[in-house]
């Protein structure tokens, strides 16, 4: 389980604004989505006993959920990023 601290901005936000206390998700989703990426879906997959939360930081926070399930899916990977030494 992780634990937070309720020092600082962010420690405040989980306890008081969030509402997760001390028991701040092992996932944390801001659950805002790019209109320019409809065709690709966030997907959480093979993360036992980790704990999850869409916080829908774009609607303030109102429909917060713990719920992964509609994050459970998969996709086709993405291409490899090359970096190259110049």
């Amino acid at each position: 389980m992780v634990k937070a601290t309720s020092k600082g901005r962010m420690g405040k936000m989980y306890k008081f604004k969030l509402r997760f206390g001390k028991n701040v998700p092992h996932i944390l989703y801001d659950g805002i989505e790019d209109a320019n990426m409809k065709d690709r879906n966030i997907c959480v997959k093979n993360n036992t006993n980790a704990t999850f939360a869409n916080i829908d930081a774009g609607n303030k926070f109102k429909n917060k959920s713990r719920d992964m399930k509609p994050y459970e899916c998969e996709q086709q990977p993405i291409s490899p990023v090359v970096l190259t030494r110049k």
